[in-house]
């Protein structure tokens, strides 16, 4: 497999996308109770934001509405940003870029809630 033309870029989506998985891999640890709980609500999740982002289908094939909808996942943010470092040959850095500000955000407001809704004892 190809790293692309940018691989430094490529590191940067990697640890983005990592930040945002850990936080909402937190934040449904954090409002679970059970470990039943977590691998349900973590399984639910995954598969309701992997079928909004685009995970699961092709993008070009949503209507503009699911477009905008899938914005609000940080799945699409990712795959956007693996899409132009791996498949174009010369990728928009300046989309990449957006794409892991929006993932890093992503990553810190759901840590944010999740230590808001820690019940520590």
């Amino acid at each position: 497999m190809s790293w692309g033309s940018e691989p430094g870029w490529l590191a940067l989506v990697v640890v983005a996308t990592s930040l945002a998985a850990m936080g909402l891999a937190l934040l449904v640890a954090a409002v679970a109770r059970t470990e039943t709980q977590v691998a349900i609500y973590g399984t639910l999740l995954v598969l309701v934001l992997a079928g909004l982002s685009g995970a699961m289908m092709d993008r070009a094939l949503m209507s503009e509405q699911m477009l905008t909808l899938s914005l609000f996942t940080p799945q699409a943010w990712a795959l956007d940003a693996y899409r132009q470092l791996l498949a174009s040959p010369e990728p928009n850095l300046t989309m990449v870029a957006r794409a892991c500000a929006v993932l890093a955000a992503f990553g810190f407001g759901f840590i944010t809630l999740a230590w808001a809704m820690l019940k520590l004892e």
